[in-house]
């Protein structure tokens, strides 16, 4: 009995990074607008869905679920992750909530030099996976 084709793993992937690619271009336009609650979410939005490509290209089920903690633990080893850089991409689950529901206090909403340092995390990470979809 084979495992699962590497072909459909990989294009699976691929579909995967194609909405981080959407993610990272809504940070950036609503950055320049100034609409940093937004920018916040699809941030996390990026991290989610990069580290559920890792999942998809290490064979495993891919929950739906938007719980980074949870996505990297499920990860494990396969991501590659350093752990200060997993405890980092962890804190953004709290972001999930901060575009999409409004809430009481109006400060919660990250700096736009928080988004920024941010987004280099799911950036970096990027990179990982197209490392790992080319054989490297």
């Amino acid at each position: 009995m084979s495992g699962p084709d590497p072909e459909a793993l990989r294009a699976e992937a691929l579909r995967w990074l194609s909405r981080v690619e959407d993610d990272l271009e809504m940070v950036a336009a609503g950055v320049e607008r100034g609409r940093l609650r937004p920018a916040a979410f699809h941030v996390q939005q990026a991290a989610e869905k990069l580290l559920k490509a890792l999942l998809v290209l290490a064979g495993a089920a891919v929950p739906k679920t938007h719980d980074l903690d949870r996505l990297i633990r499920l990860a494990g080893a396969d991501s590659a992750l350093p752990a200060s850089a997993a405890d980092q991409l962890a804190a953004l689950t709290s972001w999930v909530t901060i575009g999409r529901y409004p809430e009481p206090e109006e400060d919660i909403a990250p700096t736009a030099e928080e988004i920024a340092e941010a987004l280099g995390l799911p950036r970096r990470r990027e990179d990982l996976v197209r490392a790992r979809l080319t054989g490297g």
